[in-house]
């Protein structure tokens, strides 16, 4: 996989050439392309991240983290910071619960701190083998299931 560097307007991303990118906090950088767009952490912020979301399979590979499910690493590890650029946090921090039990936990390896993130979520639903796979929930869209909308992070 191609590594790529800290975001900055201009330089390519995961998604394509970057048109839009913030620091929120050192070394936590939102940056959006034409069509997609996502978080990036330093390897410091990546190393701060706890268990298990450090160990969580990301998309778009190490330091990247897409605006679709990988989010959710990003708000749960770093609420402090998150809580800071969101109005709507209290929603999306339970947003990002119930995209974190549906599409990042059932993928983690088998670890102890797996099991410490086995407790759904408040309002989660378990999915079984049956179910069609939805979209992940992400700030700024109607999170299925949800009821409402959550806010888009970047509207601000």
């Amino acid at each position: 996989m191609t590594e790529y560097a800290k975001p900055i307007k201009g330089r390519e991303t995961p998604w394509g050439r970057a048109q839009r990118v913030e620091e929120f906090a050192p070394g936590i950088v939102w940056c959006s392309t034409a069509s997609h767009g996502g978080f990036w952490l330093s390897d410091e912020r990546c190393e701060k991240m706890p268990e298990p979301y450090r160990s969580a399979e990301r998309w778009a590979g190490r330091n990247w983290f897409e605006e679709d499910c990988d989010w959710c690493l990003v708000y749960l590890a770093f609420p402090e910071v998150c809580q800071k650029i969101d109005e709507r946090f209290a929603e999306n921090i339970e947003a990002a619960k119930r995209t974190f039990d549906h599409y990042i936990k059932p993928k983690l390896p088998e670890t102890p701190e797996k099991s410490k993130a086995d407790a759904p979520a408040a309002g989660a639903t378990a999915r079984t083998s049956s179910q069609k796979e939805e979209p992940c929930a992400q700030p700024g869209e109607k999170v299925k299931g949800a009821g409402r909308s959550t806010s888009n992070i970047m509207s601000r």
